[in-house]
């Protein structure tokens, strides 16, 4: 609080006044002025200047009761009006001592002649200048009932021209308050770490550690004392607060048990290294990055203040390691214990060369198809750009052989290098339908079925007179799409299973009488909404769902043979299907697999986030780290996609 005064007349006070509060002097402030006082507590305190000059006169109340709030910065001023002293006046002082165990709290009054009365500490000392000469009597009021002034009261001063005359009041306090112990004692923990608060009569009068004790002034009386600022894990044995008789002198007990209960637990991850691990370690990750530490390659770590419940834990290993028994664990943890995970990882040597070959600058593509490494062929679209291009490489540069107007190129596939097919996919606003293209060996032409509300995003075939493009139709609401053409026509598929706010996203096969299509449905109809990942396959009779997953996200689908398929996910999850059912396989990596293809069940790359894998028929391993997100191969080359480049391997 910052106390101002505001004097106003000819003569102000010279030396000011004594400001006090509650009984205590506070420093001197000047007539124009202003002063703080610090350490005032939440509740009423009584505000007063004294040592008001005789000529001077406060306006209003004086003292004042003030209400102070927490955290709040308060003002208060006092207005002063000076007049003229008379000639021939001096200094009175007025003193007061007070002894006893229970001192006035407010402090008292003084008035001069049966005057104004002033506030005065309850052992301090003011003084009034411009007091007339001659003949006074100081009277001092506003004493507590237990406090009596020893002497008389009033006392008669007299005062000459120019000095200063005293009047001293001693003043004895008997006792009126006993003394409260309160005591604690916490066990268990974690315990309280800023300690408690002690209420007595709802008003806040200390603080104590979680065990300990502290003693504390009372009025005599019933009394109810509160334990407070407990937290949420500990419980006080019969109740927060205590009924309390307090006597005069007297001191009377009052004790606290506490007991404290953990809410939450801890998680140790240990981890064994064998191979070729990287020098740096790993990353351990809790509840899918809700918490991330470092750990060695043979180390311990711990996840400390764990909320109990079910949790997961993650390793992130190098990109040419694996876990073998999984990289992602669930565990349970218990409030005030400890739960340990074992992990035991794997690391080979680093993997083979990939050669790149890179895009042209700003290009950035979404398909691939190549018959060797002088005949590649890459759809996309450059940077900022709605239209969809496609390029060819014949071994030395780039050249643009299409361009489609506001029309995404995402699918290819070919049959040799002078049928090669190209799926289309119309831009928002886009006049044009979905496109199938045909590449002849010279040029690009449009054999699509110009149905208006096509978006085709996917195409494969087993010839030129048997192919299939797959996307989605433009309606309300938007469903899966699959066409077929025979050589002469298409036809539309209508069993294929993707309905209501469906799309296909990746086309498959081994035969024309085995064929996977890979897509998803989305219902809206709750909150949040749900989307299915889901692979629909051919017989050659008709279309049945063979996958249907809402817990992971499907992105691309490979087959081998009727009972031998492949498909990658999203967080390094890779299933196989053995004609009966989708089974997960291990995987060496937690990144997003993209798309997967092979030459056979036991010679299949798959390609994501994390780099480029590789499956020998028994085990998944790292080929490379470098990210892709497409892949193609011929029986002796592999072809990888990347943001910027195609990665070519050979030699196989």
């Amino acid at each position: 609080m910052r106390v101002t005064a505001a004097t106003m007349g000819p003569a102000p006070d010279a030396d000011g006044y004594t400001l006090t509060a509650d009984g205590s002097e506070k420093g001197t402030l000047a007539a124009n002025a202003a002063l703080p006082i610090e350490g005032l507590s939440p509740g009423e305190h009584t505000i007063g200047l004294g040592g008001v000059a005789a000529n001077c006169q406060v306006q209003g109340d004086n003292p004042r009761t003030v209400n102070v709030a927490t955290g709040a910065s308060q003002e208060l001023t006092f207005a002063v009006a000076c007049s003229t002293p008379a000639p021939g006046s001096g200094t009175l002082q007025i003193q007061t001592t007070t002894t006893g165990p229970d001192p006035d709290p407010n402090g008292y009054a003084f008035a001069v002649d049966a005057g104004a009365p002033q506030p005065i500490a309850v052992s301090g000392t003011t003084s009034l200048s411009n007091v007339a000469a001659g003949s006074h009597s100081v009277q001092l009021s506003s004493l507590a009932p237990n406090c009596a002034v020893a002497g008389e009261n009033p006392q008669p001063v007299a005062l000459e021209s120019g000095a200063t005359a005293s009047a001293t009041f001693v003043v004895a306090c008997s006792a009126t308050s006993g003394t409260i112990r309160v005591s604690v004692n916490t066990t268990g923990g974690p315990t309280d770490p800023d300690g408690y608060g002690v209420k007595i009569d709802n008003r806040s009068r200390s603080t104590i550690g979680t065990t300990g004790s502290t003693s504390i002034a009372a009025p005599a009386g019933s009394r109810t004392v509160e334990l407070t600022g407990v937290a949420p894990n500990c419980q006080v044995a019969d109740g927060r607060s205590r009924p309390v008789t307090v006597e005069i002198g007297a001191v009377q007990d009052v004790s606290f048990a506490v007991a404290c209960m953990a809410t939450t637990g801890s998680i140790q991850v240990s981890v064994t290294s064998s191979g070729s691990p990287p020098e740096a370690g790993y990353t351990v990750d809790l509840d899918d990055g809700g918490a991330s530490q470092s750990i060695g390659i043979n180390g311990t770590t711990t996840f400390a203040g764990v909320s109990a419940g079910g949790h997961t834990v993650t390793v992130l290993a190098a990109l040419n390691c694996t876990v073998p028994e999984g990289a992602e664990r669930f565990v349970t943890v218990t409030a005030g214990s400890t739960a340990e995970v074992a992990l035991a990882v794997t690391c080979s040597p680093p993997q083979q060369a990939w050669t790149p070959l890179n895009l042209p600058a700003g290009f950035r593509g979404s398909a691939i198809w190549a018959t060797s490494a002088s005949d590649i062929f890459v759809a996309g679209a450059s940077e900022g750009s709605s239209d969809g291009v496609i390029l060819h490489h014949d071994g030395q540069t780039w050249s643009e052989q299409f361009r489609a107007n506001q029309v995404l190129l995402g699918g290819l596939w070919g049959s040799s290098a002078t049928e090669v097919f190209a799926a289309g996919n119309p831009t928002a606003g886009s006049a044009s339908p979905g496109l199938v293209l045909r590449y002849d060996g010279s040029v690009w032409t449009d054999v699509g079925p110009n149905e208006e509300f096509d978006h085709y995003l996917a195409v494969w075939g087993t010839s030129p007179e048997d192919l299939f493009a797959a996307g989605w139709l433009d309606a309300i609401p938007a469903t899966g799409l699959i066409r077929h053409f025979n050589g002469a026509e298409w036809s539309a598929v209508t069993d294929h299973g993707f309905g209501a706010n469906g799309q296909i996203t990746d086309l498959t096969g081994s035969s024309s009488t085995d064929v996977y299509a890979l897509g998803s449905e989305s219902s809206f109809d709750t909150e949040p909404s749900v989307t299915t990942s889901a692979i629909a396959h051919y017989d050659g009779n008709g279309w049945t769902r063979s996958f249907a997953t809402a817990q992971y996200r499907l992105n691309g689908v490979w087959a081998a043979g009727p009972n031998d398929a492949f498909a990658v996910a999203n967080d390094g999850y890779i299933f196989h299907h053995d004609g009966a059912a989708w089974n997960p396989m291990p995987s060496p990596t937690g990144h997003n697999l993209l798309d997967v293809w092979g030459r056979s069940g036991a010679d299949v790359y798959a390609v994501g986030d994390g780099g480029i894998l590789h499956y020998d028929g028994s085990n998944w391993s790292f080929s490379s780290t470098a990210p892709g997100t497409r892949v193609w191969g011929t029986a002796s080359e592999v072809f990888v996609l990347t943001h910027d480049s195609v990665l070519r391997r050979s030699g196989l």
